[in-house]
Order: structure tokens, then sequence, then C-alpha cells
């Protein structure tokens, strides 16, 4: 098969959003694109559009990529990408296409703190194109086949997950409740910690999932983490290990994120994990996910950087009914909660086999 290398600046034009990220609000009508891994919302629009979205700065040049097609809106640093030369290659194509250039542009970002692509490095990023257009047609449908196969599985777990929050409620609401903390629910709550990065050896080869905040956007159960630590790495600090089946909780920087662990793992400082009796895990899970915006304001403290203190974290209360209830509740909702895990576990080799697809395509 025939490529050419076109400049991307000769395909597509590319504009920004006006908006800073704090204009976000929770449960707005319309999409709202910023740097961050997870999609904001916002209650009015500036683009109505199919549009390719990209990320413009991260502190470790790990930029995001998105489509949409529809009303949305965008935050300052996000570039709406679109096509104007629709008869060399699509949309489509062109947003698979960037996927594989994501290394590229975090090794051509510029910043020190801050990683940034201006829009002349976009500009001059060289795309393979196909000289045959149907190739490039079917190559896009493979991906998006993939993509939407993906994107069921988590329509189908926010579902899932929604049913199992709507039933906690009616469930409790049959039964006396009382406040627990979490340092009474649980066996250990652990803080974690981040290796020394000056130790190589820590980080090389890593198989150990070490889970930061971004991993737990959008997710039920973390399976996989973007950074690992070797055997080595994860040994220097033996007591931040968190067995499988733990709650971990975000609690600085961006508080009240509430997931699951699906393996043994270790976290970052930014995370406390319960460790817990299975046979609550579900209750106490969903119970944390009620008190989000509580956890969200008890980590602001009028601070520029959100901060909730372990110490602080495990005063928590939770309103549960009693230890045996609970056990109930779990023993009802465990297949719910399996087969979440078992779609997310789907989309992480769904993932592993696109990746290996664009390896290959482009």
């Amino acid at each position: 098969m025939k490529y050419k290398q076109l400049r991307l600046g000769d395909l597509a034009e590319f504009t920004t959003g006006k908006l800073n990220a704090n204009k976000a609000v929770e449960d707005g009508k319309y999409p709202f694109f910023t740097t961050s891994p997870e999609t904001l919302r916002i209650n009015n629009f500036a683009f109505d559009q199919d549009a390719i979205l990209l990320g413009g700065n991260n502190a470790n040049g790990v930029f995001q990529l998105k489509r949409y097609t529809g009303k949305f809106n965008a935050y300052q640093r996000t570039y709406v990408i679109s096509v104007v030369k629709e008869n060399i290659i699509n949309n489509d194509y062109l947003y698979y296409a960037l996927m594989p250039k994501l290394v590229e542009l975090q090794n051509k970002s510029l910043g020190t703190a801050t990683k940034f692509i201006t829009k002349r490095i976009l500009e001059n990023l060289l795309i393979k194109v196909p000289n045959n257009y149907n190739e490039m047609e079917r190559r896009a449908t493979y991906l998006r086949t993939i993509d939407n196969k993906i994107q069921l599985n988590k329509q189908l777990n926010a579902n899932l997950f929604e049913l199992t929050k709507n039933y906690w409620e009616l469930f409790k609401s049959n039964y006396k409740t009382k406040y627990l903390s979490i340092s009474e629910l649980a066996n250990k709550v652990v803080t974690g910690k981040t290796p020394s990065k000056k130790k190589k050896e820590y980080y090389e080869n890593g198989n150990v999932p070490f889970i930061k905040i971004p991993d737990m956007h959008g997710r039920v159960f973390v399976t996989d983490s973007t950074e690992h630590l070797s055997t080595v790495g994860a040994n220097s600090q033996k007591s931040k290990f968190i067995p499988k089946g733990s709650i971990i909780v975000s609690c600085i920087g961006t508080p009240g994120l509430v997931a699951m662990t699906s393996k043994r793992c270790q976290t970052n400082q930014q995370i406390n994990s319960i460790i817990i009796d299975s046979k609550i895990v579900y209750a106490v899970f969903l119970e944390l996910q009620n008190l989000r915006k509580y956890i969200i304001n008890l980590g602001s403290g009028g601070t520029t950087i959100s901060n909730l203190n372990k110490s602080d974290f495990q005063n928590i209360k939770l309103s549960v009914p009693s230890i045996d209830k609970m056990c109930m509740f779990d023993v009802e909702v465990q297949p719910i909660f399996q087969q979440i895990l078992s779609n997310e576990l789907e989309n992480k080799n769904l993932d592993r086999i696109k990746n290996e697809l664009l390896m290959k395509l482009f």
C-alpha cells in the first residue's frame, strides 16, 4: 500500500475554546472538553460540528485526544480540529492517525513545569495517508468498530452502576441506620506514596500497577494504570501494597473520586485506600459515592490545592445499616458488580487490540 506524508496544517483547521476550566458545572447540558481525561459538562455551547479535540497542555505531556459530533464547548487550551480537505482525508481517519502521534507531540512539546503544544507544532505534524481513499476508510472502520464496542460497554456499566446506587438507597430506607466512621468500618487505611523517581530500577520493566488520579476517572474498578512499579520499586515500600477489592479515594488535587481495585497494586500519595472486609465492600463503596460532594468540600478547605489529610479522611462518617444488613446487600449486588468488572476487563483487552492495530496501520 502506497502512502503520502502530509502536513496536518494542510489537511485541517485549528481553533481553541475561549473558556477557563472552572466554567464547568455538574450535570451541565453540553460536553465541555478541557485538558482533563474526564469530559466535563457545561450549560452553553460554542461549537456545533464533527470535531477532534486535543488537550493542548499537561504537566507530564500526556495530551488528551477525543472525538465528538454535536454541540459542545472547549477550554481555551483545547484545540478543536476539523478536516478541510475531505477529498484526501476524513475526520475518522485523522482521529486515529493522531493517536500514535501523541508520543511525538509529547517529545516536541514546550515548557518545563507544564508541557504545551503550539499551533506551529501541530501544523508541521506529518500524517501518513494512504493513496487509496477506500483503504483509508476501511482502516478507520476497523478501529471505529472497536471504539463502538468500548463505548457500549461503558454505557452498560453506567446503567448498571446507576441501578446499584438507586437500589442501595432503597435498601437503606428499609432499615435503621447509624453513623460509622471509615476507621470503624475499615480493617486498615493506607495513604499511598511515590517511590524515588531518581532510582530507575524502581520503574523499569514494571509489573505492579501504580494507580494515580487519572487512572480513576470514569471507573468503578481500576483494571490497569498508566504507570507501573518494578518488583524492586514496590518492595521498597511493602507497607503500601493494596489488595484486590480495596476501595480507593482521591484526597489531594482532585478529591472525591471513588473506585475499587481489581488486583494487588500501590497508589501515589494523592489517594487513600480502604482495606475492608469483602462482605461489605459494595455497600461502603456506594455510600462513599454518595459522599463525593462532601469529600470534595472537606478537601477544599479554602486552599488553592485541595488536600484531605488521612486523619480527617478516616473520621468521615457513613450512614449505614448493621453489618449483617450490609452483608445481605453485598450478596444481592455482587453479580452486578462482577458484570461491571467483566465489561471493564473486556474494554482493557479491546484497548490492547486497538493499540496493536494502530501500530500496524499507522
